[in-house]
C-alpha cells in the first residue's frame, strides 16, 4: 500500500539536505524548488486529493514544501515535492518514477546517478500502468 502524508520533521531534514548537496543537484541539472509559503497550500491540496494506492509493498509518500520534484530513502520512503508536478509529468508519473528506484532498490547504489535512471526508466512504465488501473 502506498499512503501519503506530511510530516514538518521530514519537510525540515530534506530543506537541509538539499542545501548540503546543493552542488550535487546542479550537477545533474534537477530542478530545487526554494522555500514558498504558498507551497504549503499545494501540498495539502495534495493530501486532501490523494487516497492510499494499492501496490505491492509498504511505501509512505511525504509531500515537501520545498526540494527536488521527487527522492527516495530505500527501502520504504519517498519524498515529493509538487510544486509545478505537471511540468515533469504529473504525480502519477514522478511516483512511479520513484516507486521504481525502491524496486531496484540497494544494488543500484554503486552505481553513477545517469546509470541508475537509465535502470529506472525501464521498469518506471510498468509501475505506472499499475497504479493508473487503480483509478
Amino acid at each position: 500500500m502506498v499512503i501519503f502524508k506530511y510530516s514538518l520533521l521530514w519537510d525540515i531534514r530534506w530543506f537541509v539536505r538539499n542545501i548540503k548537496n546543493k552542488e550535487f543537484l546542479q550537477r545533474i541539472r534537477v530542478t530545487v524548488f526554494p522555500f514558498r509559503f504558498k507551497h504549503c497550500i499545494k501540498v495539502f491540496e495534495n493530501l486532501q486529493k490523494n487516497k492510499p494506492i494499492k501496490y505491492t509493498r509498504d511505501v509512505t509518500v511525504y509531500f515537501l514544501t520545498s526540494g527536488t520534484t521527487g527522492s527516495y530513502t530505500y527501502p520504504d520512503k519517498i519524498f515529493i515535492c509538487p510544486i509545478d508536478i505537471e511540468k515533469f509529468g504529473g504525480l502519477i508519473r514522478v511516483l512511479s518514477h520513484e516507486l521504481a528506484h525502491l524496486e531496484l532498490g540497494e544494488k543500484m547504489e554503486k552505481l553513477t546517478h545517469e546509470e541508475k535512471e537509465k535502470q529506472v526508466h525501464l521498469l518506471e512504465n510498468e509501475i505506472s500502468i499499475q497504479i493508473k488501473s487503480q483509478e
